[in-house]
C-alpha cells in the first residue's frame, strides 16, 4: 500500500508543473499575465501575415515603414513609441494612411480594450483585431500633420500608441511595424549622373521615375544645361531607354568639361503611360571631377 502511495506522489510531482503552466497560458490569453510569452513567444504568437509594401510601388504609391525600435515586437502593456522617416516632400502627398500591424487586441471583451493611436501628438483613433489574433490598423492621416524632407530636418514621425488608455491593467498587446502609406503622384525618384569608366570624362545621367513613362514625351522635356561665362548653353544629349520602363538614361554627346557645374532638368510636361503630367519640375546639378590616380 506504501509503495502505491509513493507511486501516486510521484506522478503528482510530475504532473503539477504541466497543469500550473497550463493554468498560466489560459490567463495570459485573457491579458492578465504575459509570462509564457515573454519566455516562448513563438510557442503562443502565430507569425504574423505579410502586407507588401513596396518603397516605390508602379501605382504611385510610396510607403515608409518601420519596424525595430525598443518598444516594437514586446507584448506589453506600457505606452509604445518609435519613429517612421519620410523621406520625401510631403507638400503634394495624397491618399496618406498610417497602418500598424497588430497583435491581440480585445475588441469584442465586455469592456472592450482601448489602445489610442497619436502621429505626432495628433488623436487618429483606437487600435481594432481580436484577441490572441494578428491584424492591421488603418488610419486616415492628414498629410500637413507629416514631416518629410521639404519642411524638417530629420522627417521623423513619432509614432504614439497608449496602450491599455482606460488603465484597467488587463490588456497586453505587440506592435509588429508602422508603415505610413501615401499617394506621391508622378514624379522623378532620383537624377545619377556617373562617369561610364574612371579613365573617360564621358558621362551618363540615370533618370528614375516611379511609374512608367511615356516616352515621346520625354523628347522635347529633359535638358542638360551648363553656363559659359554668362551665357546658359544646352549639350545635346541621346536619350537610351533601360529595360525598365520607368528608367532612362541621358547620354551626352560632347565629352563633359572639368569642373563646370552642369545642371539636369525633367520639366513638367513629362507624362507617365496613363497620360498624367509630372507633380513638379526636378533638376539636379553635378560638377565633373578628374579621377586622381595614385
Amino acid at each position: 500500500m506504501k509503495k502505491r502511495l509513493s507511486i501516486l506522489a510521484l506522478l503528482l510531482l510530475l504532473l503539477l508543473p504541466q497543469v500550473l503552466f497550463a493554468q498560466d497560458v489560459e490567463e495570459a490569453g485573457a491579458g492578465d499575465s504575459p509570462k509564457f510569452i515573454l519566455d516562448d513567444p513563438g510557442a503562443a504568437i502565430t507569425p504574423n501575415p505579410i502586407m507588401d509594401l513596396n518603397v516605390i510601388s508602379d501605382s504611385g504609391f510610396a510607403s515608409f515603414r518601420t519596424d525595430e525600435a525598443k518598444t516594437l515586437d514586446k507584448y506589453i502593456n506600457t505606452t509604445i513609441e518609435f519613429d517612421i522617416i519620410v523621406d520625401a516632400e510631403v507638400k503634394d502627398m495624397t491618399n496618406t494612411f498610417l497602418i500598424l500591424s497588430v497583435y491581440d487586441i480585445d475588441g469584442g471583451a465586455k469592456k472592450p480594450e482601448v489602445d489610442k493611436v497619436y502621429l505626432n501628438d495628433h488623436y487618429l483613433g483606437n487600435l481594432t483585431g481580436n484577441n490572441n489574433a494578428w491584424s492591421f490598423s488603418t488610419f486616415p492621416v492628414n498629410s500637413d500633420w507629416l514631416k518629410g524632407s521639404d519642411n524638417s530636418d530629420d522627417s521623423a514621425n513619432r509614432i504614439r500608441i497608449e496602450v491599455d488608455s482606460l488603465k484597467s491593467s488587463t490588456f497586453w498587446m505587440l506592435c509588429d511595424w508602422g508603415a505610413i502609406k501615401t499617394n506621391l503622384g508622378f514624379q522623378v525618384v532620383s537624377i545619377s549622373p556617373y562617369r561610364k569608366s574612371v579613365r573617360s570624362n564621358q558621362h551618363e545621367i540615370m533618370i528614375k521615375f516611379n511609374e512608367e513613362v511615356d516616352k515621346e514625351s520625354l523628347k522635347d522635356n529633359i535638358f542638360l544645361k551648363y553656363k559659359d561665362f554668362n551665357e546658359i548653353k544646352k549639350v545635346t544629349c541621346k536619350i537610351i531607354y533601360q529595360g525598365s520602363n520607368n528608367i532612362v538614361k541621358l547620354l551626352p554627346h560632347d565629352i563633359l568639361q572639368y569642373g563646370v557645374e552642369y545642371t539636369v532638368t525633367v520639366n513638367k510636361k513629362v507624362k507617365n503611360s496613363k497620360g498624367a503630367f509630372l507633380k513638379s519640375q526636378k533638376s539636379a546639378s553635378f560638377v565633373p571631377l578628374p579621377t586622381l590616380r595614385k
